[in-house]
């Protein structure tokens, strides 16, 4: 499912880039990829008890030793790219993003701290 969400992101910033106006709605909640996602829209709407979750990337390796060490290299290069649309389109930096992931948190946001955290930045819904 990763290489879906990282085409749909793609397809999401190609159609910004064009001039788009592309809007993600949550109506429940966006959690993991689905909150990748969500900030990758342009304008991002969220119901009244719309929920949110970040965390770090999570893989089952399995393989040869060379392919486990090359899948954490490339789980380490989605992890940047998810990060960086993160940081770009909201008010997160990375270092809470580093914060939460070294601590193994899965964090949450309410409607009122995706606001503050400008991850909702656009007409309640």
């Amino acid at each position: 499912t990763a290489g879906l969400t990282f085409t749909i992101i793609s397809t999401i910033e190609q159609l910004i880039d064009m001039g788009y106006n592309v809007i993600t709605t949550n109506i429940g909640t966006c959690f993991s990829m689905g909150f990748a996602i969500f900030v990758a829209g342009k304008e991002r709407r969220c119901y009244k008890y719309g929920r949110f979750m970040y965390h770090d990337i999570l893989t089952a390796p399995q393989g040869k030793v060379q392919e486990i060490k090359e899948d954490i290299i490339e789980c380490e290069k989605l992890l940047n790219y998810i990060d960086s649309i993160i940081v770009k389109n909201t008010n997160l930096e990375q270092d809470q993003l580093l914060y939460w992931r070294e601590r193994k948190l899965d964090k949450y946001f309410s409607l009122d701290e995706a606001i503050e955290n400008g991850v909702v930045n656009s007409n309640i819904v």
